[in-house]
């Protein structure tokens, strides 16, 4: 489908206005400009955040990976796909908290892991899993609040410094 933006004219396929040929609209949030078609700033700008907010979810949703082999089962994975893990995790640490503020850090409790292998650990020892779990969860977050920041301060127009702007580097591992 072709659309030329002056008359509000919409039509199918390649079409003629006068001098101009309007050929098809190659993405649906493209503008006729008069002489090509364009993905307006604004629309631009949107779509880097929505990629942002969309990579934080992925690597937020990988879960956290540790080295387990003190325990004997080598490097593990503490998945976090929703509000469910992310509960028993804070559960976990309310727990491990709760033992250690009592004099009882040396209590041992269960961890499961996405491979569903559970690890009996001490309180704190749990307590220091979740923190850092949350510390690399809070970088995480601050990455991607630093790429939306870059992507705000781009005048608006700018499309070169949008363009510029990698949003695939700088991510916790």
């Amino acid at each position: 489908m072709a659309f030329f933006l002056r008359d509000g004219i919409y039509c199918q396929g390649d079409m003629e206005f006068g001098d101009i040929a309007v050929p098809e609209r190659p993405d649906p949030a493209s503008v006729w400009n008069g002489a090509t078609w364009s993905i307006p700033f604004d629309v631009q700008a949107a779509a880097k955040i929505a990629a942002i907010e969309s990579l934080r979810d992925e690597k937020i949703a990988a879960g956290f990976s540790f080295d387990a082999s003190a325990f004997g089962v080598g490097t593990q994975i503490l998945q976090n796909r929703g509000v469910g893990d992310q509960i028993n995790w804070l559960i976990l640490q309310s727990i491990a908290q709760a033992l250690i503020s009592s004099g009882n850090g040396s209590v041992m409790v269960k961890v499961r892991t996405e491979a569903n292998i559970d690890i009996e650990m001490p309180a704190s020892t749990a307590l220091a899993l979740m923190i850092a779990m949350a510390s690399k969860g809070s970088s995480i977050m601050n990455t991607s609040w630093t790429l939306k920041n870059r992507v705000n301060a781009v005048a608006t127009g700018d499309v070169v410094g949008l363009t510029a702007i990698d949003i695939t580097t700088g991510w916790p591992v």
